[in-house]
């Protein structure tokens, strides 16, 4: 960590990119999924050109149902639990 806050964050539907673009310069590694191709490849034009130097940015294409944290974020690994959601709630 680089001193700027928490050393990672999770963006689930990030969409054009617009809530990650708020947290650069507040993490250092960012994890940012969402289910559409096209999305996404709006996001990583729109924030590549954006991130400071030492940041690390993962555009992954899933949904947050089947999202599995890479191995390389640990602390990722220790957080994320699969809740069950029930029809009907």
């Amino acid at each position: 960590m680089t001193g700027r806050g928490a050393a990672g964050a999770l963006d689930v539907g990030t969409g054009t990119g617009l809530v990650v673009e708020a947290l650069l310069g507040r993490f250092d590694d960012i994890i940012a999924i969402d289910n559409d191709a096209d999305m996404l490849a709006a996001a990583d034009a729109a924030l590549r050109p954006k991130l400071p130097n030492g940041t690390t940015l993962l555009l992954e294409q899933t949904t947050a149902e089947e999202f599995n944290p890479p191995a390389s974020r640990p602390a990722l690994q220790r957080h994320h639990a699969r809740v069950p959601v029930q029809p009907g709630r």
